[in-house]
């Protein structure tokens, strides 16, 4: 015999997750960014919102300045704004690209910082720590990277604590 279920429990269940306070999320794209790393951060929070009933969650895609971004897979994001116009955060993820490019990154180092310094959180997505590390955000924290550029993190900052863990 199916048992009947109160249209009301979920809503009770729940009532404790209506009082969180909406965090906003920034996603700084770098021109050849990992879209599964970009994908497989932003459908959690998504998903958070749709199972609390409410944007607990706000986030925005970030481009260094506000025109489309091209991802390693070659599929072009156009971000919601442009560093310059970007508001603060509470988190804020750098989602790196593979790979690391060798120049013309000296301009993607001060925003982050800026962000750091106002009390956003920092993380890297795919190569993002490597971005940190160079703004030199990641001093005395562990960090991770993806498997492949490992070493390359380590030989340019031989004193940062780098676990082979991917999370």
């Amino acid at each position: 015999m199916p048992s009947s279920v109160d249209p009301h429990s979920r809503k009770h269940a729940n009532a404790g997750m209506h009082d969180l306070r909406v965090m906003r999320v920034g996603f700084l794209l770098l021109e050849n960014f990992s879209l599964i790393a970009l994908g497989t951060a932003v459908d959690p929070l998504r998903i958070a919102n749709m199972l609390v009933e409410r944007t607990v969650y706000e986030y925005a895609l970030i481009g260094t300045n506000g025109d489309v971004v091209r991802s390693s897979d070659g599929i072009r994001v156009l971000p919601d704004t442009s560093m310059k116009e970007a508001g603060g955060f509470d988190a804020v993820f750098v989602v790196g690209p593979n790979p690391i490019p060798r120049k013309g990154i000296g301009t993607v180092m001060d925003w982050p910082r800026l962000q750091a310094r106002h009390g956003s959180a920092l993380g890297g997505l795919d190569t993002g720590s490597y971005f940190l590390a160079r703004a030199g955000l990641l001093n005395g924290y562990r960090c991770t990277i993806h498997w492949e550029d490992q070493d390359v993190l380590l030989e340019q900052f031989p004193k940062l604590t780098v676990s082979n863990r991917l999370y």
